[in-house]
């Protein structure tokens, strides 16, 4: 009878590798083996073995085989157990050990940046408390609600994924130390029960109400600088704080879609202005119509490449400094329009009010495609053909 092979994409015991079931191909030339090894804690890794052209497959597995017992011997509890102690510093384990694990896995580019920035806030919250004092649930929610209170909840939430897959899973190697896998299992990252009570959307009254109030809105109401260069400083980063706010409400673009829009991709089509988002968090590019034209044509372009730019230079803005604008500006016009959702969420909840409102008479599928699912079963990058009335009646 025929022999049965395990798959490539089999579930892998700890200490073991995929080598001798990956097959190697060409790239660029080279002879390429992607192979994935399962270390002690259980954590998968992805690696890549090269050879010149030519070369025999027996001898590239063996190369292969080679680095991962490397792998294996370097993350094995023992040989943890002997680098590190419990009196280490935290900050210092997670710059040398949690930084190398991130750079092992294989994430998108976007999250790689994303997972770094993650650790070095939990570098610079844990200051110099050693591994012993942060691994405790106590401590580390107190780590995770100090990120939260100069980042937000969001980022805060990242900061926990990254704590618990690259920080604290590697540390269950070290004796004496309580189950570390299991230390954030009560950690809920300070957020407040208020918050969760919150709707997750706004009605299509409250969208509407926000998008009259920001088209109308003038930039310098409610600055009260009096110096005349910051004052200055702060009605350009107004500005640039309600035009991002239009576009993502009429857009549905995520907040790294929208800082990298350039005018080169945006075009007018029979009197429809459309954005082409190639730099997507899916990987998947897709143009959209703007559902509002009067937001197209506050958008007027200025010397800057970018359509949102920096306040006060014609670069990108940066995410960190959008965020944080984005936060003092949500509660202002919270207070102001009368809608308490807004003080408490973030750019995130002009997707979920687009896709509930439209959710009443656009299919699922048009749906996911305007908003760059990843879940959308709709393949074409362009979606400019959908029916734009049935989008607008439900806005209108």
């Amino acid at each position: 009878s025929m022999a049965k092979h395990r798959s490539t994409t089999s579930k892998l015991l700890p200490g073991e590798t995929s080598i001798d079931r990956a097959h190697p191909s060409l790239r660029n030339g080279s002879l390429t083996l992607d192979w994935r090894i399962c270390l002690p804690n259980g954590d998968v890794v992805h690696k890549r073995t090269k050879a010149r052209k030519g070369t025999r497959h027996a001898d590239l597995r063996a190369r292969a085989h080679a680095t991962a017992a490397k792998v294996l011997e370097e993350a094995s509890p023992q040989a943890l157990q002997s680098s590190w102690k419990l009196t280490d510093g935290f900050a210092t384990y997670i710059d040398q050990v949690s930084r190398e694990r991130l750079s092992e896995a294989r994430l998108a580019p976007r999250t790689v940046v994303e997972y770094n920035r993650a650790l070095e806030l939990l570098i610079n919250a844990s200051g110099k408390a050693t591994i012993e004092q942060m691994c405790t649930p106590r401590a580390l929610k107190n780590l995770l609600s100090s990120i939260e209170k100069s980042n937000g909840p969001g980022t805060a939430h990242q900061a926990r994924t990254v704590l618990s897959k690259y920080v604290l899973r590697p540390l269950a190697g070290l004796d004496q130390l309580i189950p570390s896998r299991h230390l954030l299992d009560d950690v809920d990252h300070g957020r407040s029960e208020r918050r969760s009570e919150l709707p997750a959307a706004l009605t299509k009254d409250e969208w509407s109400k926000v998008l009259e109030h920001l088209l109308e809105r003038s930039p310098e109401l409610g600055i009260e600088v009096a110096d005349a260069w910051n004052r200055k400083r702060a009605i350009l980063k107004s500005a640039q704080t309600i035009k991002l706010t239009l576009l993502q409400m009429v857009t549905g673009m995520r907040l790294s879609e929208a800082l990298s829009l350039t005018w080169d991709d945006v075009t007018v089509k029979s009197g429809q202005t459309y954005v082409s988002i190639r730099d997507s968090k899916t990987g998947r590019p897709r143009t959209i119509p703007m559902l509002d034209e009067r937001v197209a044509m506050l958008l007027t372009r200025d010397e800057s490449p970018f359509v949102i730019h920096s306040p006060t230079t014609p670069t990108k803005w940066d995410s960190a400094n959008a965020g944080a604008a984005v936060r003092a500006f949500y509660p202002v016009l919270a207070e102001e329009l009368g809608i308490p959702v807004l003080a408490e969420k973030r750019t995130h909840l002009w997707r979920a009010t687009l896709n509930t409102i439209l959710a009443e008479s656009v299919p699922s599928s048009t749906r996911a495609a305007f908003l760059g699912h990843s879940e959308s079963v709709n393949e074409r990058a362009y979606t400019a053909n959908v029916d734009l009335s049935k989008l607008r009646a439900q806005l209108s």
